[in-house]
Protein backbone atom coordinates (compact mmCIF):
# COMPACT_ATOMS: atom_id res chain seq x y z
CA UNK A 1 0.00 0.00 0.00
CA UNK A 2 1.43 3.38 -0.99
CA UNK A 3 0.30 6.34 1.17
CA UNK A 4 0.12 10.02 0.32
CA UNK A 5 -0.91 11.43 3.73
CA UNK A 6 0.01 10.52 7.31
CA UNK A 7 -2.19 11.66 10.25
CA UNK A 8 -0.34 11.90 13.57
CA UNK A 9 -2.38 12.29 16.76
CA UNK A 10 -2.79 11.20 20.37
CA UNK A 11 -5.32 8.37 20.38
CA UNK A 12 -6.43 8.01 24.02
CA UNK A 13 -6.05 9.74 27.38
CA UNK A 14 -6.86 7.85 30.58
CA UNK A 15 -8.32 5.09 28.39
CA UNK A 16 -10.81 7.52 26.83
CA UNK A 17 -10.79 8.58 23.18
CA UNK A 18 -9.35 12.04 22.65
CA UNK A 19 -10.84 14.89 20.65
CA UNK A 20 -7.80 14.51 18.38
CA UNK A 21 -8.86 10.97 17.47
CA UNK A 22 -12.32 12.20 16.47
CA UNK A 23 -10.84 14.96 14.30
CA UNK A 24 -8.38 12.50 12.73
CA UNK A 25 -11.19 10.10 11.88
CA UNK A 26 -13.23 12.84 10.18
CA UNK A 27 -10.28 14.00 8.08
CA UNK A 28 -9.35 10.42 7.23
CA UNK A 29 -12.90 9.78 5.99
CA UNK A 30 -12.86 13.01 3.96
CA UNK A 31 -9.55 12.14 2.26
CA UNK A 32 -10.29 8.48 1.57
CA UNK A 33 -13.66 9.35 0.05
CA UNK A 34 -11.67 11.47 -2.42
CA UNK A 35 -9.27 8.69 -3.28
CA UNK A 36 -6.30 9.71 -1.13
CA UNK A 37 -4.47 6.81 0.53
CA UNK A 38 -4.17 7.99 4.11
CA UNK A 39 -2.24 6.42 6.97
CA UNK A 40 -4.61 6.55 9.96
CA UNK A 41 -3.48 4.21 12.72
CA UNK A 42 -6.95 3.19 13.94
CA UNK A 43 -7.63 1.63 10.54
CA UNK A 44 -4.11 1.05 9.23
CA UNK A 45 -2.66 -0.42 12.40
CA UNK A 46 -3.51 -1.79 15.79
CA UNK A 47 -1.28 -2.98 18.60
CA UNK A 48 0.67 -5.98 17.30
CA UNK A 49 3.60 -5.20 19.56
CA UNK A 50 5.92 -2.23 19.43
CA UNK A 51 8.42 -3.59 16.88
CA UNK A 52 5.83 -4.35 14.21
CA UNK A 53 3.96 -1.12 14.90
CA UNK A 54 7.12 0.95 14.50
CA UNK A 55 8.11 -0.77 11.26
CA UNK A 56 4.78 0.03 9.61
CA UNK A 57 5.02 3.65 10.74
CA UNK A 58 8.59 4.00 9.46
CA UNK A 59 7.63 2.59 6.07
CA UNK A 60 4.80 5.10 5.74
CA UNK A 61 6.94 8.03 6.88
CA UNK A 62 9.43 7.25 4.13
CA UNK A 63 6.85 7.82 1.39
CA UNK A 64 4.03 10.21 2.36
CA UNK A 65 3.89 13.64 0.74
CA UNK A 66 2.02 15.35 3.60
CA UNK A 67 1.86 14.84 7.36
CA UNK A 68 -1.00 16.28 9.38
CA UNK A 69 -0.17 16.69 13.09
CA UNK A 70 -3.21 17.11 15.35
CA UNK A 71 -2.70 18.43 18.89
CA UNK A 72 -5.55 19.78 20.98
CA UNK A 73 -3.19 19.89 23.99
CA UNK A 74 0.50 20.67 24.28
CA UNK A 75 1.23 17.36 26.01
CA UNK A 76 -0.38 15.42 23.15
CA UNK A 77 2.25 16.78 20.75
CA UNK A 78 4.92 15.43 23.10
CA UNK A 79 3.30 11.99 23.55
CA UNK A 80 5.51 9.05 22.68
CA UNK A 81 4.21 8.07 19.27
CA UNK A 82 3.03 11.47 18.09
CA UNK A 83 6.41 13.07 18.78
CA UNK A 84 8.26 10.13 17.23
CA UNK A 85 6.19 10.43 14.06
CA UNK A 86 6.53 14.16 13.42
CA UNK A 87 10.19 14.28 14.43
CA UNK A 88 11.05 11.34 12.16
CA UNK A 89 9.13 12.84 9.26
CA UNK A 90 10.74 16.26 9.78
CA UNK A 91 14.17 14.62 9.77
CA UNK A 92 13.31 12.87 6.50
CA UNK A 93 12.50 16.28 5.01
CA UNK A 94 15.68 17.94 6.34
CA UNK A 95 17.77 15.01 5.09
CA UNK A 96 16.23 15.34 1.59
CA UNK A 97 14.89 11.78 1.80
CA UNK A 98 11.47 13.11 0.78
CA UNK A 99 9.96 16.37 -0.39
CA UNK A 100 7.26 16.55 2.25
CA UNK A 101 5.05 19.10 3.96
CA UNK A 102 3.83 19.25 7.56
CA UNK A 103 0.47 20.80 8.47
CA UNK A 104 -0.60 21.30 12.08
CA UNK A 105 -4.14 21.40 13.49
CA UNK A 106 -3.81 22.76 17.02
CA UNK A 107 -5.81 23.62 20.09
CA UNK A 108 -5.68 26.96 21.82
CA UNK A 109 -2.06 27.37 22.92
CA UNK A 110 0.66 29.99 22.79
CA UNK A 111 3.28 29.57 20.09
CA UNK A 112 5.81 29.04 22.88
CA UNK A 113 3.90 25.89 23.85
CA UNK A 114 4.23 24.45 20.35
CA UNK A 115 7.35 22.29 19.92
CA UNK A 116 10.08 24.22 18.11
CA UNK A 117 10.13 21.77 15.24
CA UNK A 118 6.44 22.46 14.43
CA UNK A 119 6.31 26.25 14.79
CA UNK A 120 7.07 27.24 11.22
CA UNK A 121 4.59 25.10 9.29
CA UNK A 122 1.11 25.95 8.03
CA UNK A 123 -1.22 25.70 11.03
CA UNK A 124 -4.98 25.72 11.60
CA UNK A 125 -6.71 26.38 14.95
CA UNK A 126 -9.10 23.61 16.01
CA UNK A 127 -11.50 26.11 17.58
CA UNK A 128 -11.98 28.07 14.33
CA UNK A 129 -11.44 25.50 11.57
CA UNK A 130 -13.68 22.62 10.47
CA UNK A 131 -12.01 19.26 9.69
CA UNK A 132 -13.28 19.51 6.09
CA UNK A 133 -11.37 22.79 5.65
CA UNK A 134 -8.18 21.08 6.76
CA UNK A 135 -8.92 18.21 4.38
CA UNK A 136 -9.43 20.64 1.52
CA UNK A 137 -6.09 22.31 2.25
CA UNK A 138 -4.37 18.91 2.24
CA UNK A 139 -5.89 18.18 -1.17
CA UNK A 140 -4.65 21.57 -2.41
CA UNK A 141 -1.15 20.80 -1.10
CA UNK A 142 -1.14 17.39 -2.78
CA UNK A 143 -2.39 18.92 -6.03
CA UNK A 144 0.60 21.30 -6.06
CA UNK A 145 2.81 18.21 -5.80
CA UNK A 146 1.05 16.63 -8.78
CA UNK A 147 -0.95 14.16 -6.67
CA UNK A 148 -4.59 14.28 -7.75
CA UNK A 149 -7.65 13.15 -5.83
CA UNK A 150 -10.15 10.85 -7.46
CA UNK A 151 -9.92 7.46 -9.19
CA UNK A 152 -6.24 7.87 -10.08
CA UNK A 153 -5.35 7.95 -6.41
CA UNK A 154 -6.37 4.32 -5.74
CA UNK A 155 -9.25 4.96 -3.30
CA UNK A 156 -9.64 3.00 -0.09
CA UNK A 157 -12.96 1.95 1.42
CA UNK A 158 -14.09 3.46 4.72
CA UNK A 159 -16.14 2.09 7.58
CA UNK A 160 -19.65 2.70 8.83
CA UNK A 161 -20.68 0.99 12.07
CA UNK A 162 -19.11 -2.24 13.22
CA UNK A 163 -18.17 -3.53 9.81
CA UNK A 164 -20.66 -1.94 7.46
CA UNK A 165 -18.35 -0.21 5.03
CA UNK A 166 -19.29 0.75 1.52
CA UNK A 167 -20.79 -1.97 -0.60
CA UNK A 168 -17.99 -3.85 -2.28
CA UNK A 169 -18.23 -3.86 -6.04
CA UNK A 170 -16.98 -6.12 -8.77
CA UNK A 171 -16.92 -3.19 -11.15
CA UNK A 172 -13.49 -2.38 -12.55
CA UNK A 173 -12.15 0.21 -14.97
CA UNK A 174 -14.28 0.69 -18.11
CA UNK A 175 -17.20 -1.11 -16.43
CA UNK A 176 -15.72 -4.59 -16.86
CA UNK A 177 -16.13 -7.13 -14.07
CA UNK A 178 -13.87 -9.67 -12.44
CA UNK A 179 -14.47 -12.91 -10.60
CA UNK A 180 -12.97 -13.37 -7.16
CA UNK A 181 -9.73 -15.28 -6.57
CA UNK A 182 -11.57 -17.78 -4.40
CA UNK A 183 -10.22 -21.33 -4.79
CA UNK A 184 -12.08 -24.23 -3.18
CA UNK A 185 -8.99 -26.39 -3.67
CA UNK A 186 -6.89 -24.03 -1.51
CA UNK A 187 -4.99 -25.70 1.33
CA UNK A 188 -7.28 -26.50 4.24
CA UNK A 189 -10.41 -25.32 2.45
CA UNK A 190 -12.10 -28.74 2.40
CA UNK A 191 -11.93 -28.88 6.18
CA UNK A 192 -13.16 -25.32 6.56
CA UNK A 193 -16.04 -25.87 4.12
CA UNK A 194 -17.09 -28.99 5.98
CA UNK A 195 -17.08 -27.04 9.24
CA UNK A 196 -19.00 -24.22 7.60
CA UNK A 197 -21.53 -26.62 6.12
CA UNK A 198 -22.29 -28.06 9.54
CA UNK A 199 -22.69 -24.62 11.08
CA UNK A 200 -24.88 -23.30 8.29
CA UNK A 201 -27.30 -26.23 8.25
CA UNK A 202 -30.01 -24.54 10.37
CA UNK A 203 -29.90 -21.50 8.09
CA UNK A 204 -30.13 -23.53 4.87
CA UNK A 205 -32.93 -25.73 6.15
CA UNK A 206 -35.16 -22.69 6.63
CA UNK A 207 -35.24 -22.38 2.84
CA UNK A 208 -34.94 -26.07 1.97
CA UNK A 209 -37.83 -27.17 4.22
CA UNK A 210 -40.02 -24.42 2.80
CA UNK A 211 -39.33 -25.44 -0.79
CA UNK A 212 -39.69 -29.18 -0.22
CA UNK A 213 -43.07 -28.55 1.37
CA UNK A 214 -44.15 -26.90 -1.89
CA UNK A 215 -42.83 -29.88 -3.87
CA UNK A 216 -44.29 -32.62 -1.67
CA UNK A 217 -46.41 -34.02 -4.51
CA UNK A 218 -43.49 -34.61 -6.93
CA UNK A 219 -42.65 -38.20 -7.80
CA UNK A 220 -39.01 -37.25 -8.27
CA UNK A 221 -37.35 -33.99 -7.25
CA UNK A 222 -34.49 -32.93 -9.52
CA UNK A 223 -31.94 -30.74 -7.75
CA UNK A 224 -29.12 -28.71 -9.29
CA UNK A 225 -26.37 -27.92 -6.76
CA UNK A 226 -24.45 -24.99 -8.30
CA UNK A 227 -20.89 -24.34 -7.20
CA UNK A 228 -21.22 -27.67 -5.43
CA UNK A 229 -17.59 -27.88 -4.33
CA UNK A 230 -17.08 -31.23 -2.62
CA UNK A 231 -20.80 -32.00 -2.76
CA UNK A 232 -21.09 -32.47 0.99
CA UNK A 233 -23.50 -29.61 1.65
CA UNK A 234 -25.91 -30.35 -1.19
CA UNK A 235 -26.17 -34.03 -0.29
CA UNK A 236 -26.72 -33.23 3.38
CA UNK A 237 -29.43 -30.63 2.83
CA UNK A 238 -31.57 -33.00 0.77
CA UNK A 239 -30.59 -36.21 2.59
CA UNK A 240 -34.10 -36.78 3.99
CA UNK A 241 -35.62 -36.72 0.51
CA UNK A 242 -35.83 -40.24 -0.91
CA UNK A 243 -37.17 -39.46 -4.37
CA UNK A 244 -34.40 -37.18 -5.59
CA UNK A 245 -31.71 -36.78 -8.22
CA UNK A 246 -28.89 -34.33 -7.44
CA UNK A 247 -26.58 -32.94 -10.11
CA UNK A 248 -23.70 -30.93 -8.70
CA UNK A 249 -21.81 -28.60 -11.03
CA UNK A 250 -18.56 -26.76 -10.40
CA UNK A 251 -15.73 -25.22 -12.42
CA UNK A 252 -12.94 -26.91 -10.41
CA UNK A 253 -12.11 -30.34 -11.81
CA UNK A 254 -9.93 -31.35 -8.85
CA UNK A 255 -12.75 -30.56 -6.44
CA UNK A 256 -15.27 -32.46 -8.57
CA UNK A 257 -12.98 -35.50 -8.48
CA UNK A 258 -13.01 -35.34 -4.69
CA UNK A 259 -16.81 -34.93 -4.70
CA UNK A 260 -17.18 -38.13 -6.74
CA UNK A 261 -14.76 -39.92 -4.43
CA UNK A 262 -16.73 -38.92 -1.32
CA UNK A 263 -20.13 -39.65 -2.84
CA UNK A 264 -22.00 -42.76 -1.75
CA UNK A 265 -25.41 -41.70 -3.08
CA UNK A 266 -26.22 -43.36 -6.44
CA UNK A 267 -28.63 -40.50 -7.17
CA UNK A 268 -25.96 -37.79 -6.89
CA UNK A 269 -23.78 -36.89 -9.88
CA UNK A 270 -21.04 -34.31 -10.48
CA UNK A 271 -20.20 -32.47 -13.68
CA UNK A 272 -17.93 -29.65 -14.84
CA UNK A 273 -19.77 -26.46 -15.78
CA UNK A 274 -18.92 -22.77 -16.02
CA UNK A 275 -21.99 -20.83 -14.91
CA UNK A 276 -20.95 -17.88 -17.09
CA UNK A 277 -20.08 -19.87 -20.20
CA UNK A 278 -21.29 -18.37 -23.47
CA UNK A 279 -22.50 -21.88 -24.29
CA UNK A 280 -24.16 -22.43 -20.94
CA UNK A 281 -27.52 -23.60 -22.28
CA UNK A 282 -25.95 -26.11 -24.71
CA UNK A 283 -23.57 -27.46 -22.05
CA UNK A 284 -26.35 -27.71 -19.48
CA UNK A 285 -28.61 -29.47 -21.96
CA UNK A 286 -25.94 -32.12 -22.51
CA UNK A 287 -25.69 -32.71 -18.75
CA UNK A 288 -29.46 -32.92 -18.38
CA UNK A 289 -29.77 -35.34 -21.30
CA UNK A 290 -27.10 -37.52 -19.71
CA UNK A 291 -29.31 -38.05 -16.66
CA UNK A 292 -32.70 -37.89 -18.38
CA UNK A 293 -33.74 -34.56 -16.83
CA UNK A 294 -36.22 -32.26 -18.56
CA UNK A 295 -35.88 -29.49 -16.00
CA UNK A 296 -34.82 -28.96 -12.41
CA UNK A 297 -37.29 -28.53 -9.57
CA UNK A 298 -34.69 -26.87 -7.31
CA UNK A 299 -31.51 -24.90 -7.87
CA UNK A 300 -29.44 -24.69 -4.67
CA UNK A 301 -26.38 -22.50 -4.18
CA UNK A 302 -24.38 -21.73 -1.03
CA UNK A 303 -22.02 -18.74 -1.21
CA UNK A 304 -21.75 -18.96 -4.98
CA UNK A 305 -23.08 -15.62 -6.25
CA UNK A 306 -20.47 -13.58 -4.36
CA UNK A 307 -17.65 -15.28 -6.26
CA UNK A 308 -18.89 -14.86 -9.84
CA UNK A 309 -18.22 -11.74 -11.88
CA UNK A 310 -21.82 -11.36 -13.05
CA UNK A 311 -24.50 -12.68 -10.64
CA UNK A 312 -27.30 -11.34 -12.84
CA UNK A 313 -26.11 -13.38 -15.81
CA UNK A 314 -25.78 -16.49 -13.65
CA UNK A 315 -29.35 -16.13 -12.42
CA UNK A 316 -30.59 -15.68 -15.98
CA UNK A 317 -28.66 -18.73 -17.14
CA UNK A 318 -30.11 -20.85 -14.35
CA UNK A 319 -33.66 -19.91 -15.37
CA UNK A 320 -33.12 -21.78 -18.63
CA UNK A 321 -32.80 -25.15 -16.86
CA UNK A 322 -35.42 -24.59 -14.17
CA UNK A 323 -38.99 -25.82 -14.48
CA UNK A 324 -41.65 -23.11 -14.65
CA UNK A 325 -42.80 -24.02 -11.16
CA UNK A 326 -39.25 -24.65 -9.92
CA UNK A 327 -37.49 -22.87 -7.06
CA UNK A 328 -34.08 -21.38 -6.38
CA UNK A 329 -32.44 -21.35 -2.93
CA UNK A 330 -29.39 -19.18 -2.32
CA UNK A 331 -27.51 -18.70 0.93
CA UNK A 332 -25.41 -15.55 1.34
CA UNK A 333 -23.78 -13.63 4.15
CA UNK A 334 -23.33 -9.87 4.34
CA UNK A 335 -20.57 -8.33 6.43
CA UNK A 336 -22.81 -5.33 6.99
CA UNK A 337 -24.70 -7.52 9.49
CA UNK A 338 -21.59 -8.20 11.60
CA UNK A 339 -21.82 -6.93 15.17
CA UNK A 340 -18.92 -7.22 17.60
CA UNK A 341 -18.08 -5.90 21.04
CA UNK A 342 -15.09 -6.41 23.29
CA UNK A 343 -12.54 -6.45 20.46
CA UNK A 344 -11.53 -2.76 20.44
CA UNK A 345 -12.77 -2.51 16.85
CA UNK A 346 -10.59 -5.34 15.54
CA UNK A 347 -13.36 -7.12 13.60
CA UNK A 348 -14.17 -3.88 11.80
CA UNK A 349 -10.51 -3.25 10.99
CA UNK A 350 -10.04 -6.74 9.55
CA UNK A 351 -13.20 -6.45 7.44
CA UNK A 352 -12.23 -2.99 6.17
CA UNK A 353 -8.69 -4.04 5.28
CA UNK A 354 -9.95 -7.19 3.58
CA UNK A 355 -11.91 -5.11 1.08
CA UNK A 356 -8.58 -4.01 -0.40
CA UNK A 357 -7.42 -7.58 -1.08
CA UNK A 358 -6.80 -8.37 -4.76
CA UNK A 359 -9.52 -10.47 -6.36
CA UNK A 360 -11.79 -10.05 -3.34
CA UNK A 361 -15.31 -11.42 -3.56
CA UNK A 362 -18.41 -9.32 -2.84
CA UNK A 363 -18.62 -9.15 0.95
CA UNK A 364 -21.97 -7.33 0.82
CA UNK A 365 -23.92 -9.48 -1.61
CA UNK A 366 -26.49 -10.65 0.93
CA UNK A 367 -28.34 -7.33 0.80
CA UNK A 368 -28.50 -7.57 -3.00
CA UNK A 369 -30.18 -10.97 -3.20
CA UNK A 370 -33.74 -9.70 -3.41
CA UNK A 371 -32.87 -7.12 -6.07
CA UNK A 372 -30.93 -9.62 -8.19
CA UNK A 373 -33.75 -12.16 -8.10
CA UNK A 374 -36.41 -9.59 -8.86
CA UNK A 375 -34.33 -8.13 -11.70
CA UNK A 376 -34.04 -11.54 -13.36
CA UNK A 377 -37.76 -12.29 -13.30
CA UNK A 378 -38.08 -14.61 -10.30
CA UNK A 379 -41.34 -14.54 -8.34
CA UNK A 380 -42.54 -15.21 -4.79
CA UNK A 381 -39.20 -14.03 -3.40
CA UNK A 382 -38.76 -14.71 0.29
CA UNK A 383 -35.70 -14.02 2.45
CA UNK A 384 -35.09 -15.98 5.64
CA UNK A 385 -32.75 -14.55 8.26
CA UNK A 386 -30.95 -16.63 10.87
CA UNK A 387 -29.04 -14.74 13.58
CA UNK A 388 -25.87 -16.51 14.71
CA UNK A 389 -23.96 -15.26 17.77
CA UNK A 390 -21.41 -16.31 20.37
CA UNK A 391 -23.54 -15.79 23.48
CA UNK A 392 -24.21 -19.50 24.08
CA UNK A 393 -21.02 -20.85 22.50
CA UNK A 394 -18.26 -22.65 24.36
CA UNK A 395 -14.59 -22.15 23.48
CA UNK A 396 -14.49 -24.78 20.73
CA UNK A 397 -17.63 -23.40 19.12
CA UNK A 398 -16.14 -19.91 19.18
CA UNK A 399 -12.99 -21.20 17.49
CA UNK A 400 -15.09 -22.94 14.86
CA UNK A 401 -16.96 -19.70 14.14
CA UNK A 402 -13.67 -17.80 13.91
CA UNK A 403 -12.25 -20.32 11.43
CA UNK A 404 -15.44 -20.31 9.38
CA UNK A 405 -15.62 -16.52 9.16
CA UNK A 406 -12.03 -15.30 9.21
CA UNK A 407 -9.35 -17.95 8.71
CA UNK A 408 -9.53 -17.86 4.89
CA UNK A 409 -8.67 -14.16 4.67
CA UNK A 410 -5.02 -14.68 3.80
CA UNK A 411 -5.86 -16.68 0.67
CA UNK A 412 -6.44 -13.73 -1.64
CA UNK A 413 -3.04 -12.22 -0.85
CA UNK A 414 -1.32 -15.58 -1.31
CA UNK A 415 -3.06 -16.11 -4.65
CA UNK A 416 -1.87 -12.69 -5.82
CA UNK A 417 1.70 -13.48 -4.74
CA UNK A 418 1.55 -16.65 -6.83
CA UNK A 419 0.92 -14.35 -9.79
CA UNK A 420 3.53 -11.77 -8.77
CA UNK A 421 6.00 -12.96 -6.09
CA UNK A 422 7.86 -9.62 -6.19
CA UNK A 423 4.84 -7.53 -5.12
CA UNK A 424 6.12 -5.98 -1.88
CA UNK A 425 2.87 -4.10 -1.22
CA UNK A 426 0.92 -7.36 -1.16
CA UNK A 427 3.55 -8.94 1.06
CA UNK A 428 3.00 -6.14 3.58
CA UNK A 429 -0.77 -6.58 3.38
CA UNK A 430 -0.39 -10.32 3.95
CA UNK A 431 1.86 -9.66 6.96
CA UNK A 432 -0.73 -7.28 8.40
CA UNK A 433 -3.60 -9.71 7.87
CA UNK A 434 -1.72 -12.64 9.42
CA UNK A 435 -0.95 -10.61 12.52
CA UNK A 436 -4.51 -9.31 12.70
CA UNK A 437 -6.01 -12.79 12.42
CA UNK A 438 -3.71 -14.16 15.12
CA UNK A 439 -4.92 -11.41 17.41
CA UNK A 440 -8.55 -11.92 16.39
CA UNK A 441 -8.38 -15.63 17.15
CA UNK A 442 -7.27 -14.76 20.68
CA UNK A 443 -10.16 -12.30 20.97
CA UNK A 444 -12.73 -14.90 19.85
CA UNK A 445 -11.62 -17.15 22.70
CA UNK A 446 -12.35 -14.53 25.36
CA UNK A 447 -15.72 -15.13 27.11
CA UNK A 448 -16.39 -11.38 27.29
CA UNK A 449 -16.12 -10.97 23.52
CA UNK A 450 -19.42 -11.04 21.63
CA UNK A 451 -19.94 -11.48 17.89
CA UNK A 452 -23.10 -11.90 15.86
CA UNK A 453 -24.20 -11.97 12.23
CA UNK A 454 -27.37 -12.58 10.24
CA UNK A 455 -27.29 -15.35 7.65
CA UNK A 456 -29.58 -14.74 4.68
CA UNK A 457 -31.28 -17.48 2.66
CA UNK A 458 -33.32 -16.40 -0.35
CA UNK A 459 -36.05 -18.55 -1.92
CA UNK A 460 -37.81 -17.66 -5.15
CA UNK A 461 -39.95 -19.33 -7.80
CA UNK A 462 -39.30 -19.09 -11.52
CA UNK A 463 -42.87 -18.06 -12.37
CA UNK A 464 -46.27 -17.63 -10.73
CA UNK A 465 -47.81 -20.32 -12.94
Amino acid sequence: MSYQVFISFKNTENKENTQDRQLAEQIYAYLTERGINTFYSNVTLFDFGQASYKQHIDDALDEVAVMLVIGSKREFLHSKWCRYEWETYQQNILSNIIEGDIITYLGDMDMSEVPTGLRHYQSFPISATQPQTVGEFILHTLNKKGIAAGPTANPQPTLSGAAGGPVASTECEFGTKQASYYDSAFSGEYKRLKLQGEAMRPSDMMGVDYVLEQLADRDTVYILDVGCGYGVVGRDRFSALQNKVIVGVDIMDSVLAKARELNTDPNAHYEHLDLLSEDFEDEMEMIMDKYGIDGFDVVFGAYILQHVSDPIKVLRNLRSCLKKDGYVIFRQSDEGTYIAYGDDGLVAKVCERYLRAPGIDDRYLGRKLYHFLEATGYKRINLFGNFINTSQMDYDERMALYKMRFSLRTMYYKKELERDPSNTAIKKELEWMKAALDKLQEVFGAPSFWFGETMLVAVARKTDL
